[in-house]
């Protein structure tokens, strides 16, 4: 029994080893295949990196080149828009000039001409200005020659008239009026002075509708026969004298009127200038007619200047003035010891008398002053131009009407 438990024992050692050596045998194996393995996987991983290596400084180099390629192309693109900007630069810089040079050649041309189209222009403007200015002084020259005579041929008849009348009165201190005139061969009644009145206020309101309608002739006639009635009426002189200037403008087709100047607009402030100042030059010499005509014009020219307004009211308001010291003074003849005189005296007896008159044109305030037998005739004529002042017939001032009938 021991010699089988040693033989067992022996047995089973040998068993063990047998087991030992072969499982050592095989983790040598399974070593040895482990290490094949990762020796053929490192030689795999080696040849692979240097696969890898080689392909990554191939793509280096490639990259590498290519960009130097690009660097170049880039280099070349650079200085190729470079130089094409110097190009395009260069053309326009010379279209710029050449185009500069064109213009200021133009500009000269044309400055050139404008200044001859100008001096052309202003002398043609001048030339009409001239030849107008002549037909319109022409025009007024012929007016104021057939107004002087209509108003001379009337102040003939005025001054008859009125010597008539004085001889008539000087005979018989009782006669208020003749008993016919020779103008109109008007009846005038010295024994129903209420129906001359009416008779005259009937003369002068036909006369103002006449006048309004612009019948100027038929309006002088009833003016004119008016004034037989009431022979202290001067006012109604100045309305026959305007009939007559009315008359004559229409005789002349009004060519008296004041043409508008056309002039260029490049020289119309020269020409605005040289009217302004020969008006004030005709002004200062009294010539108020040419005065207003220059001022007219100017105003034409340029009608924002609205201080050449008041130059030409001031110009009617002195035309108008002369034009009643004309026609009043080869009528004036003292009130005092005359048949005015006594008329008025014998009307209105004595103290202040006051009247307001409306006519078309006008309004008129007429005072008369009776004072030991002697009869002053006052009137204060209101235009829309102006108010002008009279003492029997003669242009006063207003301060002076205002002192001596206290109105």
């Amino acid at each position: 029994k021991a010699d089988l438990d040693a033989k067992n024992k022996l047995a089973e050692d040998a068993k063990n080893q047998a087991n030992e050596a072969n499982a050592k045998a095989k983790a040598d194996a399974e070593a040895k295949i482990k290490a094949d393995a990762e020796a053929k996987q490192k030689l795999e991983n080696e040849s692979k990196s240097k696969a890898q290596l080689a392909a990554d400084a191939a793509k280096a180099k490639a990259d590498a080149e290519a960009k130097q390629k690009a660097d170049a192309l880039a280099k070349n693109k650079i200085d190729a828009d470079a130089k094409a900007q110097l190009l395009a630069d260069a053309a326009k810089a010379k279209a710029d000039a050449e185009a500069k040079a064109k213009a200021e050649t133009d500009a000269k041309n044309n400055s050139s001409k404008t200044a001859a189209e100008k001096a052309l222009a202003d002398a043609k403007a001048l030339a009409d200005a001239k030849a107008q200015k002549k037909l319109e002084n022409d025009a007024k020259l012929k007016a104021a020659q057939v107004a002087k005579a209509l108003a001379e041929e009337e102040m003939r008849k005025e001054n008859l008239r009125k010597a008539k009348l004085a001889a008539e009165i000087a005979a018989n201190k009782n006669v208020i009026a003749p008993k016919k005139t020779e103008a109109s061969g008007i009846k005038i009644s010295t024994e129903n002075k209420a129906a001359n009145d009416e008779l005259f206020k009937q003369k002068v309101t036909q006369a103002n509708a006449d006048f309004i309608d612009k019948n100027y002739l038929k309006a002088k006639v009833e003016y004119v026969e008016a004034k037989e009635l009431k022979p202290s009426a001067v006012y109604l002189t100045f309305n026959i004298v305007e009939c007559n200037r009315l008359l004559a403008l229409q005789q002349n087709g009004g060519a008296t009127k004041i043409a508008k100047t056309t002039v260029n607009t490049d020289n119309t402030d020269e020409l605005f200038n040289t009217k302004v100042n020969q008006g004030n030059t005709d002004f200062s010499a009294k010539e108020y007619a040419k005065a207003k005509e220059n001022y007219i014009e100017a105003k034409q020219l340029k009608p924002s200047a609205i201080a050449l307004s008041s130059k030409i009211n001031e110009c009617n308001k002195l035309i108008a003035q002369q034009a009643n010291q004309a026609a009043f003074k080869p009528a004036q003849v003292a009130l005092e010891n005359s048949a005015e005189n006594n008329a008025l005296v014998t009307k209105y007896g004595e103290g202040v008398h006051t009247e307001n008159i409306d006519e078309p044109n006008k309004k008129t305030l007429q005072v008369i002053v009776v004072k030991n037998n002697r009869a002053i005739e006052y009137k204060k004529i209101m235009y829309k131009y102006g108010t002008y002042y009279f003492k029997n017939g003669v242009s006063i001032a207003s301060d002076v009407f205002a002192k001596e009938t206290g109105k």
